[in-house]
């Protein structure tokens, strides 16, 4: 029958995975041990309940409320270069784990309120339209660790090597 894996390899990305492959090394050799951070975040996150929202669905949601602002942000929403750009910023943001709240009783430049006003309408339409992207995805797995939560296909886990590790989200 099927065993378990005993040890999970964690690569940065998926060349990672690939270029390790290729070298026939013995320790990848079952391909079912080994994923990519981002990979283990979402899986965990993935136990949390709400719909995942693509970037793409998420990019359009954006774009969505870009149009409907009367900011200059309103006439980026034609340009999906400026879209993803400005999705890019919000997912940093997200990603490190600050919300619109974080900047209530800060002092920021009118530039920088814009994006946060932004930023806090693009939280209430997750919520509203029930998704979670990359960033509450990734958020959600860190919790699902400190809470003891593992997938259900590593449950026999014993051994984690991290390859690549200076790599990985929450290392920069």
């Amino acid at each position: 029958g099927f065993q378990k894996p005993r040890r999970l390899l964690i690569y940065p990305n998926r060349l990672a995975i690939e270029r390790a492959a290729s070298l026939e090394n013995e320790a990848v050799s079952d391909l079912s041990a080994f994923t990519t951070f981002g990979g283990l975040l979402k899986e965990l996150g993935a136990q949390v309940p709400g719909r995942y929202g693509s970037s793409l669905a998420c990019r359009l949601l954006l774009r969505k409320l870009l149009t409907e602002g009367d900011d200059p942000f309103q006439k980026a929403a034609g340009d999906p270069y400026a879209v993803r750009s400005i999705q890019r910023a919000l997912d940093e943001m997200r990603r490190a784990g600050l919300t619109a709240g974080h900047f209530e009783k800060i002092h920021t430049s009118p530039e920088l309120q814009r994006l946060i006003s932004l930023l806090g309408y693009y939280e209430i339409a997750l919520r509203q339209a029930d998704l979670v992207d990359d960033a509450d995805w990734e958020r959600r797995g860190v919790w699902a660790v400190t809470q003891g939560h593992w997938p259900v296909q590593w449950s026999a886990v014993e051994e984690v090597i991290v390859e690549g590790g200076s790599f990985l989200f929450g290392s920069r």
